[in-house]
């Protein structure tokens, strides 16, 4: 089958003067929180204390914060371009790289998300209009998709900018527009998920699973359903999956074993992975935060099994920051033959804010447990991230005091 990119793709989306953002004199935009059916909007990744935040710092012209979005800016074309084309949106999202259109909606959605909180903190009316753009073409166009790690991604950063603009009353976001989105959502689930049911699938490989449940989780609050949100919840805490040396969940891909104290699984394949469920599930996290009880259930990703993923994130950061860590042997489906015996040096090391583009936030996770009290507890992931200077994660989840312990 050969799919067609719809004209809309095509379009340059243009500014005649990108002003710069950190001195223009746009309005700001505001957020109006509310509860409806058991949900908190905009609850997901950020609330309105949260936006307001990020747009506090810039606007009081900050410099660690101002410098790290100026810096972003440089390395993200969508933001610093007067012209710009989106890479979607297509009908059909499937497993076949770029020719299923998974990396297209991975890009787009990357972009809506971090052009909305740009437009939040700034009032560039440009990144705005872009981001509706681009969640406005894929809504209404989208009608199936199966494709659970660039698609997941790229659909729970979407997710997340729609949810922003809908509480954002200087937006423009419509009924239309939430109407549009809901549809969407409607289509895309009812069609045959095959590959494990889809995105909202427990049997997924490790990191896919992460990638594919943080977009239904985050669709689900969109959408207010209850039960699929807290179906996401308990996979990505507790785990579901038939082959537990596949699961991705926090209880179960983190050794809690005291001679391998948060040791992660996927660091026998390679270090990227294993870094992309950390961070997708510390997102998932700060939803869940925002959320708190949905359906009688409410479950802290931060604290829960013994604030496990700080474990996984200062285990991980100190072998990526150059340091030995003690490795249990994993098998990996077993009677495969697959066996991790060592950890992998494989992506070890990276650096996430210099060297990824769109960014890498994975502060995620050092941000809130720094707000939480735990600094003592993860001096190496402390140290890791302070290496790396000042990034994304810096812009949208630092305050003062978090981002001087990283001394930036």
């Amino acid at each position: 089958m050969v799919f067609m990119r719809p004209l809309i793709s095509t379009l340059l989306l243009a500014s005649s003067a990108l002003a710069h953002p950190l001195t223009s004199r746009a309005a700001l935009p505001t957020c109006v929180q509310t509860t409806s059916n058991g949900f908190t909007h905009p609850g997901i990744y950020h609330s309105c204390a949260s936006l307001n935040r990020i747009q506090s710092q810039i606007s009081a012209g900050l410099s660690p914060f101002t410098d790290a979005l100026t810096s972003v800016i440089s390395k993200c074309n969508f933001l610093k371009s007067s012209t710009w084309s989106m890479s979607g949106p297509y009908a059909e999202v499937i497993w076949a790289g770029d020719d299923g259109h998974n990396i297209p909606l991975q890009t787009d959605g990357k972009a809506a998300y971090i052009m909305t909180l740009g437009w939040y903190a700034t009032g560039n009316t440009t990144w705005l209009d872009r981001s509706l753009t681009v969640i406005r073409a894929w809504s209404t166009t989208l009608n199936y998709l199966n494709e659970q790690i660039q698609g997941g991604e790229g659909m729970a950063y979407m997710t997340a900018a729609a949810e922003i603009l809908r509480a954002s009353p200087a937006s423009g976001w419509t009924s239309t527009d939430t109407a549009n989105y809901l549809g969407m959502f409607e289509r895309i689930r009812a069609q045959p998920w095959t590959d494990s049911d889809g995105l909202s699938g427990a049997d997924f490989f490790m990191n896919q699973g992460a990638y594919g449940n943080s977009a239904v989780m985050a669709l689900a609050v969109f959408a207010e359903d209850a039960e699929l949100y807290n179906t996401m919840v308990h996979q990505a805490t507790v785990g579901d999956h038939p082959d537990i040396t596949l699961d991705y969940a926090i209880s179960i891909q983190i050794s809690a074993k005291p001679d391998y104290y948060g040791q992660v699984t996927e660091m026998g394949r390679d270090q990227g992975h294993p870094m992309g469920t950390l961070r997708a599930v510390s997102y998932m996290g700060l939803t869940a935060l925002i959320q708190g009880k949905i359906g009688g259930v409410q479950t802290n990703f931060f604290t829960h099994n013994n604030t496990r993923l700080i474990a996984g994130w200062e285990y991980w950061a100190t072998y990526n920051g150059g340091e030995d860590v003690p490795w249990e042997e994993r098998v990996i489906r077993p009677g495969s033959g697959e066996v991790w015996t060592v950890v992998s040096e494989t992506s070890r090391g990276s650096d996430y804010n210099n060297g990824k583009s769109p960014v890498e936030a994975i502060g995620v996770g050092y941000h809130q447990y720094f707000r939480m009290g735990l600094a003592r507890s993860m001096p190496k992931y402390t140290a890791y991230l302070g290496d790396l200077g000042l990034g994304f994660d810096t812009f949208e989840f630092g305050d003062p005091k978090s981002v001087a312990a990283l001394g930036l």
